[in-house]
C-alpha cells in the first residue's frame, strides 16, 4: 500500500515537472519571436511585390492623364470643335474623332500624318477656299499647320481658342482695338481690361501682331 502511494506521488511530480518544462519552453519561444518578428510577404502568387504593383499602376494612371491633349479643329469636318486625344496623335486621328471630312474638303491640301499639338487649331479647307493666315498656315509641303493668332485681326471665336480667353475677354480685346487701334506688340494686350500678366504668360506664345 505504501509502495503504491509512493508511485502515485512520483507520477504527480513527474507530470508537474513536464508542465513546468512546457511553460518555460513556451516563454522562451515567445521571447525569441519578440526579438525576431515575422515579416509579412507582400507578394502575389507570381512573386511580384504588391507595393511595386500599386506604384506601377499609379505611375501608369499619371502618365495617361499627362498624355491627354486638346485641340481645336474647324472647317470641313462633320463635328468641328474642341476634341481630346492622346499626345502624339496624328491629324487623321483628330479628323476621325471629329466625324471625318465632308465631301467638299480639299484632301490634297491636308497632311493626314501631321502630329497635332496641345492647344493647337487646325482647319480642314474647302476645295478652292483661301485660308486666312491667322487661322492656319500652309507650308511648302501643302499641309495644314498651326499658326499664332493675330490679335489685330482674329475674330471673337478665334480669340477664344487662346488659353484662358473666354467670350468676355475676347470681346474686350476686340473693343480695345476698335477704340484704340491695332496692337503694336503682343505685350499691348495687357492694356485690355481683364487681361493681366498671368493671362499674358499663358497666351504669349500663341499670339502675334501683323
Amino acid at each position: 500500500m505504501d509502495l503504491l502511494n509512493l508511485s502515485r506521488r512520483q507520477t504527480s511530480m513527474f507530470l508537474i515537472l513536464i508542465a513546468i518544462i512546457i511553460v518555460l519552453s513556451g516563454n522562451l519561444f515567445l521571447k525569441d519571436m519578440g526579438r525576431h518578428p515575422a515579416k509579412l510577404d507582400d507578394t502575389t502568387d507570381g512573386g511580384h511585390n504588391l507595393n511595386d504593383i500599386f506604384e506601377d499602376e499609379d505611375r501608369a494612371n499619371t502618365t495617361d492623364i499627362a498624355e491627354n491633349i486638346k485641340i481645336y479643329i474647324i472647317g470641313q469636318v462633320h463635328s468641328p470643335g474642341v476634341i481630346e486625344l492622346k499626345e502624339g496623335s496624328r491629324l487623321i486621328d483628330a479628323i476621325e474623332l471629329a466625324g471625318g471630312m465632308l465631301n467638299d474638303a480639299d484632301r490634297d491640301r491636308v497632311n493626314l500624318a501631321l502630329r497635332v499639338q496641345d492647344e493647337g487649331m487646325y482647319k480642314i479647307p474647302k476645295i478652292g477656299e483661301e485660308i486666312e493666315e491667322e487661322i492656319i498656315q500652309i507650308d511648302t509641303s501643302g499641309l495644314g499647320d498651326i499658326s499664332k493668332v493675330d490679335i489685330n485681326r482674329a475674330s471673337l471665336e478665334q480669340l477664344q481658342t487662346l488659353h484662358g480667353i473666354g467670350p468676355a475677354k475676347a470681346k474686350a480685346i476686340i473693343d480695345y482695338r476698335e477704340n484704340n487701334g491695332s496692337f503694336r506688340v503682343i505685350d499691348d494686350i495687357t492694356k485690355v481690361t481683364g487681361i493681366g500678366a498671368k493671362t499674358f504668360e499663358q497666351i504669349k506664345d500663341s499670339i502675334t501682331v501683323r
